[in-house]
């Protein structure tokens, strides 16, 4: 977690009856963030331009001033219980919306919020060490899985080499909003996402050259460039050399 002014604070907590049709229309929060914690059934919310469904297992956040949307689907009950807490503690800018809760570490420290909560004053220590452990959690297990996505996005790079490729559809194949996906990607590789795309590029075209005599066009095509003259002006640029030139080291 990246600090803010302080440590988070505890300010509510409450739940959702098992319940069909349940839904929350378009809304915002000024001074809090919230977690989401689903228990039952399956829960869809809009927010920052895009869809998210969360399910049993899984935990959704809200930061402040967000407006969003929420509404249960499917038919089995929905129920979650929900955790908030003061807005400007922490800085959850590049948080990820959803997180898998796989061990229920999140639910078991929500369910022992909820019971406090309305003993707030007199177990304030300890309703805010049980929020700061339930935050940790969440954030290692937004880590985790998005590592694992990065991995598919890396895969998904590997096979569709030869086409064009666009950061939406590698947010897509990594499950994640571009945003998100794109601040992991260069978190966890230290490279956006479509440079590693042009490099991976390269080495398969650097790769052909070496080891094939195919003509430069079909190289070209084969590592994903446009045209010969795309490889060539890259090769220039990142390499300093012309394609072509890379033979005479063979």
């Amino acid at each position: 977690m990246n600090p803010g002014s302080g440590n988070p604070h505890f300010l509510q907590a409450g739940r959702v009856a098992p319940q069909r049709g349940w839904s929350l229309g378009a809304h915002h929060h000024d001074s809090f963030c919230e977690l989401i914690i689903v228990l039952s059934g399956k829960l869809e919310v809009v927010i920052r331009g895009s869809r998210y469904i969360a399910q049993s297992g899984e935990v959704l956040f809200y930061p402040a001033k967000e407006v969003h949307s929420e509404r249960a689907v499917g038919n089995q009950l929905f129920e979650s219980i929900f955790i908030g807490w003061d807005s400007a503690s922490l800085d959850v800018a590049a948080w990820n919306i959803r997180a898998p809760d796989p061990h229920g570490r999140i639910q078991s420290l929500a369910r022992w919020m909820l019971e406090l909560r309305h003993e707030r004053k007199k177990y304030a220590v300890l309703l805010d060490a049980l929020l700061f452990a339930a935050i940790h959690a969440y954030n290692y297990e937004n880590a985790v899985a998005s590592d694992e996505a990065i991995e598919r996005a890396k895969q998904f790079i590997w096979k569709h080499l030869p086409a064009p490729i666009t950061l939406a559809d590698l947010a897509d194949s990594a499950g994640l909003s571009s945003f998100h996906f794109a601040h992991r990607f260069q978190k966890v590789l230290g490279i956006s996402p479509m440079r590693f795309v042009r490099n991976a590029r390269i080495e398969i075209a650097r790769s052909l050259i070496l080891s094939s005599d195919l003509p430069l066009r079909v190289i070209a095509e084969r590592a994903g460039f446009a045209d010969q003259a795309q490889l060539s002006r890259v090769f220039r640029r990142q390499i300093g050399r012309a394609p072509s030139s890379l033979r005479v080291l063979r």
